[in-house]
């Protein structure tokens, strides 16, 4: 089976102008009408110049989370969903390529779709991007859509494409159709072509194909033909220009004439494989099209169609697809005769492609996973829209995907996800038994919880699942519920009542057999860890010390979960103040992790822990190596750690403050703030290290700025208590905002601070009184009594609480 390569001929000048520019210039677009071989002049190029690139197929990225998933997988990375929303994806794009060993080219093929859709400003942000940031990257731009870069004007060329010329047009049939002798209607037809590739081609094919029954005489009348329809019912055909905008005209009619000429047969199996909209296999096409095997398939319906140029064929991924003016022809003109069957197969073959690749993403196989999903990335996207239109014999495919290719869908379709479990929820509902339902309730609450972080969404979630399986008798799907309500609830600060769902988690997982026990092993670590928030240190450490030695008859001592539970036993001793036996056991599980090969970031919150630890002792030198270390780790990742590199700023910042490099300190903690802005939006981490900012900024001088900071993180000051009731982090906030007002002698401000931190000082002792926490409460009353002591020396009346 031939490739379009075997038929690029012409374009010597329009590849001499590209090698005259190409090492002056970053940037290249190659613009021209549809069908005109701007995607073959850009793969020629690429290929006989040897030049390594990766190309990226625009044609479905019309939003920016399709344009940002589809540029990661071409480049092996995992989409951060954090930064789907804002530009900083584009950061993460421009890492990765400055990574690259040698010099590359990225190809965005077919942009036309994307340069005209929401999508467009961010992408010209991209394209800006790589010139800009990466030296080593060119990029070139194919589309019908002309582009201007007026900041990057000295290192832009574009190149028109214009339609070919009749010494290069009959150069193309003559390779097309090398035994058809066109005689006295050469010029005729090379005319009527008006230098489009595609359709020489198709002439070509039908001349040759039909062994002499269409002669050259018939092509002409034919092309006349469909011409003088176009021009009679141009109104009809939007997209075809108008009479005299030659070469659009009549193009349409002129395609769709050609397909008519298939058999039946061979029409009806090209209109089915248009229902993928991507790329697709023989084997796929074997399944859309009910034929019983590859061979037969590639025998009786690809060949015959592709012989005729109406489909493509890549021969370094053997994968066929129907070009793009073609595909508008199709569909404007063809419907499929049993869509209902046809959508069914689509849903049965994408539903085991979706699993496969979802699956193979967990395993040694990622890489080769993330390289399928970029070709197959349209296919499955439509697969989750076909949710809509299933019915009762298919539903099933979606219950399986809802449930086992979460991940995938929220690093890599997050866009469609919504839409997507809205729609399993209702075919739930209308075909499921109650179980299935519940299943998608599950699996939406842990995109809400993990992913979104939003923890009231995924609570409810969770809460719909539990009213049906917490029915039925208790089974591990019941216990893994359980657990994971343990952790929503407990994110949300609310630790007794996590704890009590851990609990019911553990009774059902401690009856189970082997297959229990690392379910068993989460609900104890989790209990552990809402003990310590609750400052029941002596419970806390017998659930840690049970998860351990479990831990260590599971997976032996050097493995992962044993280093992580030593870990937070660390966190444990440092709460109760023992900060020697902390330190021990921080470094103890840091070197169990390190033995181990733990997972690079649970080795970058041991490295934290032990720097923060080493700080805490004055030893500055050794906590500055332990960060460094695990900035080496963060930066040696394909995919970047946001939230390890927030961290690591964070402690590093730490450190710096204890030395009183404030200038410094200023810095990590800026540089910590700007990331969790990303990651950590209306939380008590992002509040904590806005008030570290602020309280740094103000010892270097900057009162204004710790001001404003100060006033950014107090507006997290309700959702924080809610998170999380006891947090001191409101009083410190309020501390640093009345010692600024002091220095900067704002008295109005100050009072006003003071009447703020009185009333916090207040609602925490109320907090501190229904935990039964003396420790708490006594640093309550300290700070409300160093208020009320403030206030009176300015005969100010104060409020004594009862």
């Amino acid at each position: 089976m031939a490739s379009n390569d075997e038929y690029f001929v012409g374009r010597r000048s329009e590849l001499s102008k590209l090698d005259e520019e190409w090492r002056d210039n970053r940037i290249f677009g190659i613009y021209g009408l549809r069908a005109i071989g701007k995607s073959s002049l850009v793969a020629e190029f690429i290929k006989t110049r040897g030049i390594p690139a990766i190309f990226c197929e625009c044609s479905t990225a019309q939003t920016q989370g399709s344009l940002t998933s589809l540029v990661c997988s071409k480049l092996g990375l995992e989409p951060d969903t954090n930064l789907a929303e804002s530009d900083a994806w584009i950061e993460h794009i421009c890492e990765a390529l400055q990574e690259h060993d040698s010099d590359i080219t990225v190809v965005f093929d077919n942009a036309e779709d994307t340069i005209e859709s929401p999508a467009s400003d961010i992408f010209l942000k991209l394209c800006d991007a790589l010139v800009e940031h990466c030296p080593n990257v060119k990029t070139i731009i194919s589309s019908t859509t002309k582009v201007i870069f007026p900041k990057l004007s000295q290192v832009y060329f574009s190149l028109e494409l214009t339609p070919l010329r009749p010494k290069e047009s009959l150069e193309l049939f003559t390779v097309a159709a090398p035994g058809v002798d066109l005689g006295s209607y050469a010029d005729a037809i090379l005319e009527l072509c008006e230098g489009l590739p595609l359709l020489i081609l198709l002439i070509a094919a039908e001349l040759q194909g039909d062994g002499g029954f269409i002669t050259p005489a018939d092509m002409v009348e034919l092309l006349l033909e469909c011409r003088l329809e176009t021009v009679s019912n141009s109104l009809s055909y939007p997209n075809v220009g108008e009479p005299g905008s030659s070469p659009a005209l009549g193009a349409y009619e002129v395609y769709r004439k050609f397909i008519l000429r298939l058999k039946e047969v061979y029409r009806d199996n090209l209109v089915t494989l248009d229902y993928i909209p991507g790329s697709f296999t023989a084997y796929h096409a074997k399944e859309m099209l009910g034929m019983d095997s590859e061979a037969r398939t590639k025998a009786f319906a690809l060949r015959p169609i592709r012989v005729r140029h109406v489909l493509n064929y890549d021969t370094s991924d053997q994968r066929f697809n129907i070009q793009g003016i073609l595909r508008e022809v199709i569909r404007a003109n063809f419907a499929i005769k049993n869509l209902e069957e046809i959508r069914s197969r689509y849903s049965k073959l994408f539903s085991r492609v979706m699993k496969d690749i979802a699956h193979r993403m967990g395993t040694c196989e990622y890489t080769k996973a993330i390289a399928d999903f970029a070709v197959e990335q349209p296919n499955l996207r439509k697969f989750l829209h076909e949710v809509h239109h299933t019915k009762q014999d298919n539903y099933k495919f979606f219950i399986e995907v809802a449930t086992s290719c979460t991940d995938l869908i929220e690093k890599f379709m997050a866009e469609e996800s919504d839409t997507f479990y809205e729609g399993c929820l209702q075919l739930a509902d209308m075909y499921g038994e109650v179980k299935d339902k519940a299943t998608v309730h599950v699996a939406v609450g842990s995109v809400e919880t993990l992913t979104k972080g939003n923890l009231q969404k995924g609570e409810h979630n969770y809460m719909q699942a539990l009213r049906v399986l917490g029915k039925s008798e208790k089974s591990y799907e019941v216990a893994v519920l359980l657990k994971k309500l343990g952790w929503n609830i407990f994110k949300q600060g609310f630790c007794e009542q996590a704890i009590g769902y851990y609990q019911k988690s553990l009774d059902i997982s401690q009856l189970g057999g082997h297959e229990y026990e690392s379910l068993t092993l989460e609900n104890l670590s989790g209990m552990a860890t809402a003990f310590v928030v609750l400052g029941e240190f002596d419970t806390a450490e017998k659930y840690h010390y049970c998860c351990l030695k479990r831990s260590e008859r599971l997976q032996g001592r050097v493995s992962p979960k044993v280093g992580s539970t030593i870990n937070n036993m660390g966190l444990l001793y440092d709460q109760k103040g023992d900060h020697v036996k902390a330190l021990e056991l921080f470094q103890e599980g840091l070197d169990i992790k390190r033995k181990c090969q733990a997972a690079p970031i649970s080795v970058v919150y041991s490295l934290s822990n032990v720097a923060n630890s080493l700080n805490g002792i004055g030893k500055f030198a050794e906590a500055h190596a332990h960060v460094d270390e695990a900035f080496d780790i963060l930066h040696n990742q394909k995919v970047p750690m946001l939230d390890g590199l927030s961290l690591m700023y964070n402690t590093r910042g730490k450190i710096f403050a204890n030395e009183e490099r404030w200038g410094n300190a200023c810095f990590s903690f800026a540089k910590t703030v700007e990331l969790s802005r990303k990651i950590e939006q209306k939380s008590y981490i992002f509040m904590k290290r806005l008030v570290n900012l602020a309280e740094v900024q103000e010892k270097n001088g900057l009162y204004n700025e710790s001001l404003n900071t100060a006033k950014e993180a107090l507006q997290l000051e309700n959702e924080t208590n809610k998170l999380l009731d006891h947090n001191t982090i409101v009083t410190e906030c309020l501390q640093c905002m009345t010692r600024v007002y002091a220095t900067i002698k704002d008295d109005d401000n100050f009072i006003k601070s003071l009447y703020s931190l009185e009333k916090e000082c207040m609602r925490r002792e109320k907090v501190c009184r229904k935990y039964n926490n003396n420790l708490w409460m006594d640093k309550a009353n300290a700070v409300l009594s160093d208020v009320h002591n403030r206030l009176k020396s300015r005969n100010i009346n104060v409020v004594v609480a009862v």
